[in-house]
Protein backbone atom coordinates (compact mmCIF):
# COMPACT_ATOMS: atom_id res chain seq x y z
CA UNK A 1 0.00 0.00 0.00
CA UNK A 2 1.58 3.36 -0.78
CA UNK A 3 1.91 5.97 2.03
CA UNK A 4 -0.41 8.79 2.06
CA UNK A 5 2.58 11.98 2.06
CA UNK A 6 4.18 9.40 -0.81
CA UNK A 7 0.35 9.67 -2.55
CA UNK A 8 -0.02 13.27 -1.97
CA UNK A 9 3.77 14.40 -3.52
CA UNK A 10 3.09 12.17 -6.49
CA UNK A 11 -0.39 12.92 -7.44
CA UNK A 12 -1.18 16.43 -6.16
CA UNK A 13 0.21 18.63 -8.72
CA UNK A 14 -1.76 16.23 -11.46
CA UNK A 15 -4.98 16.76 -9.37
CA UNK A 16 -4.56 20.48 -9.28
CA UNK A 17 -4.03 20.75 -12.96
CA UNK A 18 -7.21 18.41 -13.47
CA UNK A 19 -9.11 20.49 -11.01
CA UNK A 20 -7.89 23.43 -12.86
CA UNK A 21 -8.89 22.20 -16.41
CA UNK A 22 -12.70 21.34 -14.79
CA UNK A 23 -13.20 24.74 -13.23
CA UNK A 24 -11.14 26.96 -15.20
CA UNK A 25 -10.15 29.16 -12.15
CA UNK A 26 -7.35 28.73 -9.64
CA UNK A 27 -9.02 29.71 -6.34
CA UNK A 28 -11.43 26.84 -7.70
CA UNK A 29 -9.64 24.27 -8.37
CA UNK A 30 -7.47 24.65 -5.15
CA UNK A 31 -10.53 24.25 -3.37
CA UNK A 32 -11.99 21.32 -5.63
CA UNK A 33 -8.11 19.52 -4.98
CA UNK A 34 -8.32 19.89 -1.54
CA UNK A 35 -12.20 18.88 -1.07
CA UNK A 36 -10.87 15.50 -3.03
CA UNK A 37 -7.80 14.99 -0.23
CA UNK A 38 -10.34 15.60 2.42
CA UNK A 39 -13.17 13.18 0.85
CA UNK A 40 -10.40 10.70 -0.05
CA UNK A 41 -8.61 10.44 3.48
CA UNK A 42 -12.47 10.22 4.66
CA UNK A 43 -12.88 6.99 2.12
CA UNK A 44 -9.59 5.91 3.57
CA UNK A 45 -10.38 5.89 7.44
CA UNK A 46 -13.39 4.54 6.83
CA UNK A 47 -11.74 1.28 4.82
CA UNK A 48 -9.33 1.12 7.97
CA UNK A 49 -12.15 1.10 10.25
CA UNK A 50 -13.69 -1.60 8.64
CA UNK A 51 -10.37 -3.34 8.42
CA UNK A 52 -10.21 -3.45 4.66
CA UNK A 53 -7.30 -1.36 4.02
CA UNK A 54 -6.91 0.46 0.77
CA UNK A 55 -4.78 -1.61 -2.07
CA UNK A 56 -5.38 0.77 -4.87
CA UNK A 57 -4.91 4.20 -3.57
CA UNK A 58 -4.29 5.81 -6.73
CA UNK A 59 -7.27 4.11 -8.50
CA UNK A 60 -9.11 5.56 -5.43
CA UNK A 61 -8.31 9.12 -5.86
CA UNK A 62 -9.41 9.10 -8.97
CA UNK A 63 -12.79 7.76 -7.89
CA UNK A 64 -12.99 10.11 -5.61
CA UNK A 65 -12.17 13.34 -7.43
CA UNK A 66 -14.60 12.25 -10.03
CA UNK A 67 -17.31 11.77 -7.40
CA UNK A 68 -16.39 15.00 -6.01
CA UNK A 69 -16.88 17.26 -9.23
CA UNK A 70 -19.96 15.22 -10.39
CA UNK A 71 -21.35 16.15 -6.75
CA UNK A 72 -19.95 19.92 -7.06
CA UNK A 73 -21.72 20.10 -10.70
CA UNK A 74 -25.35 18.46 -9.71
CA UNK A 75 -25.19 21.60 -6.66
CA UNK A 76 -24.33 24.16 -9.13
CA UNK A 77 -26.93 23.05 -11.23
CA UNK A 78 -29.31 22.63 -8.56
CA UNK A 79 -28.68 26.06 -6.90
Amino acid sequence: MIHLTQLFDQHAPQLLRWAWGKTGDASQAEDLAQEVWLQYLAVVRREEAAERPVRQAEHLLWRVARFVWLKRLRQLTTH
